[in-house]
């Protein structure tokens, strides 16, 4: 049987590169990529798999070509990310001088600009610009016989075939349930989970909801089959696995599909309780069936304190919607999660404190906050590359510790020091601290707690 590595690279920092993302972890916090799960499970019938989680296994580059070597692989499926390009190309040079494994990638490099992969990598060999499909398992079984396929690119005889594209959004999507197990799960640790070991899934892929600044704003929304996820949901249970963190860009995107999915899981007597994005609009009813069901932390996409940003970057939101949501999730007993957003065009210093402000008024158990990185194909790309206030045009910048973005009201530096005052004013709040505590760490989670704390500290304050 054919043997497939499936590699997530290692980094300098603790990079983030599944579900078209790039950047890095502001705290110790990362999860199993979900691009390998799924694949893990299109694998599974053809193919003897195996996986090296560099960043969670904290090895290197040279550990990661020892194990390539000695394992007689017959291809490798990788991770790729923008922010990570420079290493990851490094790692792919090496990797080609101990193996001839086929290496195939996943990331959002492929999404737009698949032929510039293949420039920027000669190693590779194939890109997979929807990771939900099967249509890697079908390359890799035929061998590279010539074919088009619809979201895969390859090599074929020193040129690119180039895939269709033309990707139907609304569809259903199912998979075989994927392989958690091989995956290093002790390893794996988010701020929201309630126990030591959790599952990643995803119930949807993309979103309806155009954010100008969001990569999900290029992907067409698909769902997945609700039995066909039942059906890894109770894989994950014979795990022991009953803490879920669905991955979804808005878990309640479809309203009457997630009353559905959700009523199904709670008909199934799983006994799971999972976290979960939401959008600020979703309604009360859904909120009640979200906890009925076992969820037990919402995160939402706040971004901003001011409505007239709100309303440019087509957030659909108001200050007084985004109270009343989070004051129903209080009342359900649920734990919230807000992400905001510092620095996009038309920001001042003074929209940028009165956000954090707000955040801090906000009754939220959990804030991050994020510079924007425009991503190629986004409105935010876009204009701010027309604009000329796009720094870096060859890649895109860690929206976790890079400004690419040139305000005229603020600098660079002063917008990373109101970033790492967000922070402080957030999360130092004596009473928050000591509430706050109990939240991020259960008694079962607290052998966690002084290297996430001395994690955080260094990568945001420091």
């Amino acid at each position: 049987m054919p043997k497939v590595l499936l590699l997530n690279p290692p980094g300098e920092k603790s990079y983030i590169r599944d579900n078209y993302c790039s950047y890095s972890s502001k705290a110790n916090y990362f999860w199993a990529p979900i691009d390998l799960l799924v694949q893990s499970g299109h694998l599974s019938g053809g193919f003897e798999l195996e996986v090296v989680d560099a960043i969670a296994e904290r090895i290197g580059v040279e550990e990661v070509v020892s194990r390539v070597a000695g394992g007689n692989y017959d291809a490798i499926v990788s991770l790729i990310g923008s922010v990570s390009i420079d290493e990851d190309r490094v790692l792919f040079r090496e990797l080609k001088k101990v193996s001839e494994a086929r290496i195939a990638v996943s990331g959002d490099l492929c999404l737009n600009s698949s032929g510039r992969v293949f420039e920027t990598c000669p190693e590779i060999d194939a890109a997979l610009s929807n990771y939900s499909t099967p249509e890697l398992a079908d390359y890799l079984a035929e061998g590279g016989q010539e074919r088009r396929y619809k979201h895969l690119a390859y090599r074929l005889g020193g040129e690119v075939v180039l895939p269709e594209g033309g990707d139907e959004g609304d569809g259903l999507m199912s998979y075989p349930a994927p392989r958690h197990e091989i995956f290093p799960l002790k390893r794996y640790r988010i701020s929201t989970s309630l126990e030591k070991r959790f599952g990643t899934c995803i119930a949807s892929l993309g979103c309806n909801f155009h954010c100008p600044f969001c990569v999900c704003s290029i992907i067409p929304l698909r769902l997945r089959d609700i039995d066909n996820l039942l059906e890894e949901l109770h894989y994950l249970k014979s795990l022991g696995i009953r803490d879920i963190y669905f991955y979804d860009p808005n878990f309640t995107v479809n309203r009457k599909r997630c009353l559905e999915m959700l009523q199904a899981i709670i008909d199934a007597d799983l006994d799971i309780t999972f976290s979960c994005n939401s959008h600020v609009t979703v309604s009360e009813e859904v909120l009640q069936k979200l906890r009925e069901a076992g969820g037990h932390t919402v995160m939402f996409g706040i971004e901003n304190a001011d409505e007239r940003i709100l309303k440019q970057y087509s957030k659909g939101i108001t200050r007084e919607r985004i109270h009343r949501t989070l004051a129903v999730c209080r009342g359900l007993g649920m734990r919230t999660f807000g992400y905001f957003l510092i620095g996009l065009p038309g920001e001042t210093e003074e929209t940028v404190t009165e956000t954090i402000r707000f955040a801090i008024e906000l009754p939220l158990n959990f804030a991050s906050f994020n510079l924007p990185s425009p991503v190629d194909g986004t409105e935010l790309y876009r204009e701010t590359k027309e604009r000329g206030m796009l720094r870096d045009l060859d890649r895109n910048a860690d929206r976790s510790s890079e400004v690419s973005i040139s305000l005229s009201e603020i600098s660079d530096k002063r917008l990373l020091e109101l970033k790492r005052e967000a922070y402080r004013r957030f999360y130092l709040r004596p009473r928050f601290i000591l509430s706050s505590i109990r939240d991020l760490y259960p008694l079962n989670k607290w052998s966690f707690l002084i290297k996430d704390v001395w994690t955080f500290l260094v990568r945001n304050f420091l």
